[in-house]
């Protein structure tokens, strides 16, 4: 791409290679979502009280971690490795070496991949790691997308599966700091709260600032 955006990126059917083009796009369409998006009340309800249910009061601040693993293609995949020397510097900041049912911070967890949750949840323990539904959501393994897998009743699993990536969209956005990687799901977490704009890492993007907290150098995919 250059120092210029491709046609794509510019208008929001591709993924920004640059920090300073996903500002740009990013600012555009968060004010796109505010202004032509709304939630249905009962969904935006059912947000409420997951995250109430998932994040209780007094927990410490919550880093969102949204991991595209699966059929993953247009952009390379992260691994939750590449996570790691964030999320241990973001706990060790809040002070996150708590015991279990202390107070302190929380990571929300969002990802299709079934390997990659069960790796976060072993190295930082369920204790710390709040998911939609407990983790009870659909998620595949390898290769095979979640979006292809059929039910005995189709149409209610795709309606169910849907739901479930728009709330945790939803509880994305509401996480004082988001790692992600190249996803629509993620993005659409920073415009529905445009704040997470520069309370944000995207492990694929060239030329972003780590945050003041992290510690040390982070490689990009």
């Amino acid at each position: 791409m250059g120092g210029r955006m491709s046609t794509e990126a510019a208008w929001g059917f591709g993924y920004p290679a640059s920090w300073a083009q996903a500002l740009q796009v990013r600012q555009r369409n968060a004010a796109l979502v505010a202004a032509w998006v709304r939630v249905r009340a009962d969904i935006r309800a059912q947000a409420d009280a997951e995250w109430r249910r998932v994040v209780p009061r007094g927990a410490g601040p919550v880093i969102g971690v949204h991991l595209r693993g699966t059929d993953k293609f247009v952009m390379p995949k992260v691994p939750p490795a590449r996570y790691y020397a964030l999320i241990d510097a973001f706990m060790e900041r809040h002070g996150g070496g708590g015991a279990a049912g202390a107070p302190g911070p929380l990571i929300y967890l969002a990802t299709d991949d079934a390997t990659y949750q069960a790796a976060v949840v072993r190295r930082y323990g369920a204790h710390r790691v709040a998911q939609l539904f407990d983790g009870r959501v659909s998620r595949a393994t390898g290769k095979q997308a979640i979006w292809k897998t059929r039910g005995s009743a189709d149409d209610a699993s795709a309606h169910s599966r849907g739901l479930e990536v728009l709330l945790d969209t939803l509880l994305l956005a509401r996480c004082d700091f988001l790692l992600k990687p190249a996803s629509s799901v993620s993005e659409f977490a920073l415009y529905f709260n445009p704040r997470l704009v520069n309370h944000s890492f995207d492990f694929e993007l060239e030329g972003q600032p780590e945050p003041e907290w992290a510690r040390g150098g982070t490689a990009r995919a």
